[in-house]
């Protein structure tokens, strides 16, 4: 049954001659969107009318478009309107439960379903539609760019609003229909349908933590020569596994609202799902992680759309004044998560300045604030991928692999507690996303036609160059551990970076950068280059971890933090120099990597 709500939002109410016959289409396909939200092996979070598609009418009308201009004569026509609406309807038809489609190619199936039915005779969209085939094009058109396909058969300069297909002035039967302008609406919307009003009555969510449960006890039988027979019981689960992070995130924002309406959108976390996370023992690290997630991928869209819809359009300051959107916000108003939030946002603001600094000073004026010193950046290793960083953090609680002891790290330091990154890269589920994640990375922000090589440090951090090579098709070396190097000839020992322009080293781990100050100086060394020349050299530095410890003085290690990214940095360290190590016996320190053997 469908509800009535979305009569009530203006972007429905100001349809004009349209109305009556966009209502005659929502409850004939409406009820079609119920159903299939398992595909591809995961989990999707709910596509249905009453739930997506009132919501995404409802971000429409009270945040996106001004209500006194977007109706008006300055604003969107009828026509347009009644497109956009339409769209909003058939943009996740291809998901229902009667076709079969993938979620990498469900915007354009859903574009081909409308046609279809545009082109039966009998369908209630052909007879009763009012929809012109110039119009039926742009409708389809608007429903392929609300998410790029993925599948391998669209280029990726012809993905989503950057569809040569899709225009600001495609024919309609008066005046003209802009497209690319409401497919960026849609798609904006369409993302901002973040709230735990989507969760519907949370019985899906339920369901997928009790297999998560399951998984993890039949993960456990198999671990002890048990249950080899569940294996692929154990690979149908991990999709639904990792679709629970999405479902659990949508309990962090309760509203997105324009406030005021002004030019900026705010994402209102929930305070009460925020508060019960921090009794239960969640970090506020790591709860304004999983925010930062969400608000990344909205703000990479809508960066897009800003300058796709908006700062490329002929018509900028006339979208400008009925789509008014200028910035994307969160406001959070528990203290301990806030605070933890602005920290991380600094620092990804930070980097950006740095970033546009060393590209020649685009985009780094100061207009009148205090200038951010280098030293600030060169504080904060960044993290990649905030849900990835926390799927990692909860493998490492789950499989015990952060191993309680003192260990020696080399020969100069010693630590309390080691993480077994060995079991982490040779985990292949995990590896694939690893390598997934810094092959994104690095395509973002390295000029790949330049000559780069990527460089692997000790035995683990190898195996993940190796992988980042292949996947990027750039050249690949190493550097084998001093303890190693008896099983290698001196041709295997040595790494030439002759001919090439930077470097991207690539480490399992990093707690005082000692290894990767000591690989700076054996590649200085035999390739006979200034270590000063070398490091300018160095264009990333990436590591699975990083282990903060407030034994290393920053200073030291110059910009080579500045550079350095990583997935992980929720396991600091206790560090020490051996001969300051605190468990000393006759002047040795007793770490044998095992456990700690008190005398």
């Amino acid at each position: 049954m469908i509800i009535n709500e979305y009569k009530e939002f203006a972007c429905v109410k100001n349809l004009g001659n349209n109305k009556d016959i966009f209502i005659k289409m929502v409850e004939h396909y409406g009820k079609d969107l119920y159903g299939k939200i398992i595909m591809d092996g995961s989990v999707y979070t709910i596509h249905d009318f009453n739930t997506h598609c009132v919501d995404i009418y409802k971000i429409i009308s009270e945040v996106l478009l001004d209500p006194k201009r977007a109706y008006g004569s300055d604003g969107l026509t009828e026509k347009e309107l009644y497109i956009l609406d339409m769209a909003v309807l058939f943009h996740d038809i291809s998901m229902s439960q009667e076709l079969a489609t993938e979620r990498g190619n469900h915007s354009e199936k859903a574009a081909e379903f409308v046609q279809k039915l545009y082109d039966t005779k009998d369908s209630m969209l052909h007879k009763e539609g009012n929809l012109s085939a110039n119009e039926i094009k742009a409708l389809k058109a608007i429903i392929k760019a609300h998410s790029d396909v993925k599948d391998g058969t669209v280029p990726d300069k012809e993905r989503g609003l950057n569809d040569p297909k899709l225009t600001d002035n495609m024919p309609a039967r008066s005046g003209k229909i802009r497209a690319r302008l409401l497919a960026g609406i849609l798609r904006l919307a369409d993302e901002l349908d973040i709230t735990s009003e989507r969760l519907g009555t949370m019985n899906i969510e339920e369901n997928l933590k009790e297999i998560r449960e399951e998984y993890n006890e039949i993960e456990m039988k198999i671990k002890s020569g048990e249950g080899e027979q569940l294996q692929e019981k154990l690979k149908k689960y991990k999709g639904y596994i990792e679709s629970l992070s999405h479902w659990e995130n949508l309990h962090l924002f309760s509203q997105v609202v324009r406030e005021n309406q002004d030019d900026t959108v705010y994402l209102i976390t929930d305070e009460d799902y925020l508060r019960q996370q921090l009794e239960d023992g969640n970090s506020a690290t790591a709860l304004s992680r999983r925010i930062l997630s969400v608000y990344n991928k909205i703000e990479k869209e809508w960066e897009e759309i800003k300058k796709i819809v908006i700062e490329e359009s002929k018509q900028r300051l006339d979208i400008k004044n009925f789509f008014p959107v200028m910035s994307i916000k969160i406001k959070c108003s528990v203290d301990l998560v806030d605070r933890e939030l602005n920290k991380q946002l600094m620092n990804v603001s930070k980097v950006k300045e740095v970033r546009n600094e060393e590209n020649g000073g685009a985009g780094s004026e100061e207009k009148g604030e205090e200038k951010i010193e280098r030293s600030e950046i060169e504080r904060g290793v960044q993290i990649i991928d905030p849900l990835l960083a926390e799927r990692l953090t909860n493998e490492i609680k789950r499989r015990h692999l952060l191993k309680a002891g003192h260990f020696l790290l080399d020969e100069i330091f010693c630590a309390r507690d080691w993480i077994d990154t060995k079991e982490i890269v040779e985990t292949k589920a995990l590896l694939d996303k690893i390598a997934g994640c810094l092959i994104e990375h690095i395509k973002q922000t390295c000029e790949l036609e330049k000559k780069y090589i990527i460089i692997g440090l000790d035995l683990e951090g190898a195996l993940l160059a190796s992988r980042l090579s292949m996947g990027l098709k750039l050249p690949f070396s190493y550097i084998i551990p001093v303890r190693e190097r008896s099983n290698f000839s001196p041709k295997e020992v040595e790494v030439s970076i002759d001919g090439y322009e930077h470097i991207i080293l690539v480490a399992d781990v990093i707690v005082a950068f000692d290894t990767i100050k000591k690989a700076l100086d054996e590649i200085a060394y035999t390739n006979k280059i200034p270590i000063e020349r070398l490091g300018k050299s160095i264009s990333q530095i990436y590591s699975i971890f990083y282990r903060e410890s407030k034994l290393v003085d920053l200073k030291e290690i110059g910009d080579l933090q500045a550079k350095t990214f990583c997935v992980n940095t929720d396991f600091p360290v206790e560090l020490f120099r051996k001969e300051d190590c605190h468990y000393m016996k006759a002047g040795e320190c007793l770490a044998l990597n095992n456990r700690l053997k008190l005398v």
